[in-house]
């Protein structure tokens, strides 16, 4: 492409841009639904949290994986839906009880 004809086919690109149109009103509502969620987020953030999830107790937790043997397993998740708990629940408060006793 030549000098002269790259001229042409940029030149539109050279004219001022028109104003823009002026903001509806519902787009206005979702700028400041938006701004308001980056705010909580950056408060969120601020504060240590990531905003999503549970809120973390004590330290927070750590994914750990811990083999079992099945019948055990088994037995164990049987006691916690029976008393309304979760497995990891169960194995934590077996922790505390071995931790503590020691």
């Amino acid at each position: 492409m030549s000098e002269r004809e790259l001229a042409a086919e940029t030149a539109k690109f050279d004219r001022e841009m028109p104003p823009p149109a002026p903001m509806t009103k519902a787009i206005a509502a979702m700028r400041d639904r938006l701004a308001a969620k980056l705010h909580h987020r950056a408060k969120a953030d601020a504060a240590g949290a990531s905003g999503r999830g549970r809120p973390p107790v004590g330290l927070g937790a750590k994914r750990i994986n811990v083999t079992v043997e099945r019948a055990l397993l088994a037995e164990a998740d049987a006691y916690a839906r029976s008393r309304g708990l979760t497995r990891a629940d169960i194995i934590a408060k077996g922790l505390r009880t071995l931790l503590h006793a020691a």
